[in-house]
């Protein structure tokens, strides 16, 4: 390789090195990218490779006991506890660029990682985080939706009134949908909405974002969503949900290759709760729970 080659591998390589060293940057393409991120829980702590820690909070919908006069408060103790479970998604792969590719394409190192991450990372844990909802033991799931004869406002409102009778607080709730389930949203006769096109910029803006102040609405592409599943409604607060920024590794013409390799690793899983699993709705087009 020419000398001049090695000066610009190695600028690259030294940019490389500077942009991974930052934990947030390589994250902030991958939480930008993901329509689950927002189910990620804060309060899990990783123990070791792939060990999560978080804090339980039963679920409890006891009556509140009376004060008395004669012998005061009831007594309420409150027994929390950390639970530990090990993430079950362990993956992992090595990228390489060929020294050429990178001098003669005009590519950047940090385009092709990032672009490995938005195309494969991503709609892996997406999927893999959407099915675990809807395979959750205690789920609850609306079966055979037609979008043509059903309305999906309608359908909403069932899962909502669903959430709300099991306790489970629909403030902050997500609502997953496939593009056709959005599109009938958009079409829906109780959708009432005046179009306002900006100046004379004819910029028209026709996005659902959220639904009564409540629910955020994500659009997932279907070959994310489980086989069949139109929409799914989730509290947030029924699941954990954790991903770890493990250190992406680069290194300039390892033995037998001119280039650089990367190493890249992501742990990763989502858990179900057992006492909110009624916090999971879902709409499928399957008539019965064996389809």
């Amino acid at each position: 390789m020419a000398n001049s080659e090695n000066i610009a591998l190695n600028n690259t390589i030294a940019y490389i090195t500077k942009y991974l060293n930052d934990p947030e940057n390589l994250y902030g393409v991958l939480r930008a990218s993901l329509k689950t991120g927002d189910l990620e829980t804060r309060f899990v702590d990783f123990i070791g490779a792939n060990m999560i820690s978080y804090p339980v909070f039963p679920m409890s919908t006891d009556e509140m006991p009376d004060y008395s006069k004669k012998n005061g408060y009831t007594i309420i103790d409150e027994d929390l506890e950390r639970q530990t479970i090990k993430c079950s998604q362990d993956k992992g792969y090595q990228g390489r660029i060929d020294a050429e590719d990178l001098n003669d394409s005009g590519l950047t190192a940090i385009a092709i990682i990032n672009n490995k991450v938005r195309q494969m990372e991503v709609p892996s844990i997406d999927k893999y985080r959407l099915n675990k909802l809807v395979t959750a033991p205690g789920a609850v799931a609306k079966y055979s939706v037609n979008l043509t004869s059903m309305d999906p406002f309608d359908l909403y409102d069932v899962a909502i009134e669903s959430l709300t009778n099991n306790e489970i607080p629909v403030e902050n709730t997500i609502l997953y949908v496939t593009p056709d389930f959005y599109k009938a949203m958009k079409s829906s006769d109780r959708l009432r909405r005046t179009i306002n096109a900006q100046g004379d910029s004819g910029v028209v803006n026709t996005n659902i974002y959220l639904i009564d102040d409540v629910t955020k609405v994500v659009v997932v592409p279907t070959t994310r969503m489980p086989a069949n599943v139109k929409f799914i409604l989730v509290q947030p607060l029924a699941v954990v949900t954790a991903i770890k920024r493990n250190v992406t590794y680069v290194k300039y013409e390892p033995e037998d290759y001119d280039g650089i390799m990367i190493n890249r690793r992501l742990i990763h899983d989502i858990f179900p709760l057992a006492d909110r699993t009624k916090g999971i709705y879902y709409g499928t087009t399957a008539e019965s729970l064996e389809e």
